[in-house]
């Protein structure tokens, strides 16, 4: 016999999925955000590179 799925059931079932989808996202930007900052530190030593080449 099949349990019908009562209204609070599928409310927390939906908010358990947005939920995960939302942790993904953070991690997908955290991992964006590393990349990032790892860009960011190449710039900067870049940008000291030819800031001591002009001197």
């Amino acid at each position: 016999k099949l349990k019908t799925r009562t209204e609070g059931e599928t409310k927390l079932e939906e908010a358990e999925k947005a939920k995960a989808k939302l942790e993904k996202d953070k991690a997908e930007l955290e991992r964006a955000k590393g990349k990032l900052e790892k860009e960011k530190t190449e710039l900067e030593k870049a940008k000291a590179k030819v800031e001591a080449d002009y001197e």
